[in-house]
């Protein structure tokens, strides 16, 4: 009997892992692969139906042939029992070729019991297979998924954070527009104004004082005798 499958098992080797690494799209490839099997296994069933309808078609005809012969040897007896040997000779030649197309037969049934039982055992590794690609697909795509929703999340914070972006970025600029337009932000003219009015308070409370001064000295002249 043929092998059905030779390089599946090569292709769920260890070595499928650097030949996933390698994919380009390694969903596609254990698809591909899955899809391998299935028709592995369907071909497989098929062969596995014909080989059990020839078992039991080459048990049919062992089991006929055996019965005839069991008649020609009882025609034989007969035909003895008649003092006619010839027809004794004749039935015992009709028993032995029967024997042998039994024999044949019964090989033939043996044979089919052992292909049958080999291509039962490559459906179950076959079934085995596909299970681990399944398994593989599931968590391939799990794999995806994760990596999609992971972008998809990184891509809602980056959306999130632009606009306080772009509203700092505006108020910056618009703060360097008016330190372009006018090189006194607000408290640097606000503290001028300050020192202004203190500079103003003092020079008033100077011209206070010389006028007391002098105010005092005039009185004092009017004061002392001619």
């Amino acid at each position: 009997m043929r092998q059905i499958a030779p390089h599946i098992s090569d292709l769920l080797s260890s070595n499928i892992n650097g030949a996933l690494d390698r994919a380009i799209d390694p969903i596609k490839m254990l698809d591909l692969l899955h899809a391998e099997l299935q028709g592995h296994a369907i071909r497989a069933r098929a062969e596995l139906a014909r080989t059990l309808r020839d078992r039991k078609s080459r048990d049919a005809l062992a089991a006929e042939c055996e019965e005839l012969a069991r008649e020609w040897f009882a025609k034989a007896n007969i035909a003895l029992a008649h003092q006619r040997e010839d027809l004794a000779h004749a039935a015992l030649a009709e028993r032995e070729q029967m024997l042998a197309v039994a024999t044949e037969a019964r090989q033939a049934a043996q044979q089919a019991t052992l292909e049958a039982g080999q291509i039962m055992a490559q459906l179950e590794e076959m079934a085995s297979q596909q299970t681990e690609v399944t398994r593989r697909i599931a968590a391939a795509r799990a794999s995806v998924a994760a990596n999609t929703s992971a972008a998809i999340a990184a891509a809602g914070r980056t959306g999130r954070r632009q606009p306080r972006i772009d509203r700092l970025e505006e108020r910056l600029s618009f703060a360097a527009a008016r330190v372009d337009e006018d090189p006194l932000s607000d408290t640097a003219a606000l503290r001028l104004e300050f020192e202004q009015l203190q500079r103003s308070a003092k020079v008033e409370e100077e011209l206070q004082a010389i006028k007391a001064q002098s105010a005092a000295a005039g009185s004092t002249d009017q004061n002392e005798p001619d």
